[in-house]
């Protein structure tokens, strides 16, 4: 196994990534209705469900990016190391959609990340 700095950049950046995640669920597990009153129990659920699927897109985001240290490491061929790069490319994308229904609720509601944040709930 060779050491490289692309393995290494691919590693820190998917551990990093990954207690993004971590830390990103402990909170979203902190978040209750009483910080957001202005939505609807409907509206919050929905707030709660599509934070939840853009955290956890997060993790993948992480485990691709230790894939790729993996095959870097390893001295994959080319082409699997360019389909991983393709495929976290594709993997950052899919993560898109849940934020901006987030976010969607959060606006429709008149809420920012500012007034959340003073309320102790950063996104």
């Amino acid at each position: 196994m060779v050491l490289n700095f692309t393995g290494l950049l691919y590693l820190f950046v998917g551990i990093a990534t990954i207690f993004l995640f971590v830390d990103k669920r402990k909170k979203l597990a902190t978040l209750s209705h009483d910080i957001v009153p202005e939505l609807s129990d409907e509206a919050f659920k929905a707030l709660k469900y599509h934070l939840k699927r853009a955290y956890e897109r997060i993790l993948f985001l992480g485990v691709t990016f230790l894939l790729l240290a993996f095959f870097h490491f390893n001295n994959s061929s080319k082409e699997v190391k360019t389909f991983f790069t393709i495929f976290l490319i594709f993997m950052f994308i899919y993560n898109i959609p849940p934020r901006n229904k987030a976010m969607a609720i959060l606006d429709y509601y008149d809420l920012n990340q500012k007034i959340l944040k003073e309320r102790g709930f950063r996104l």
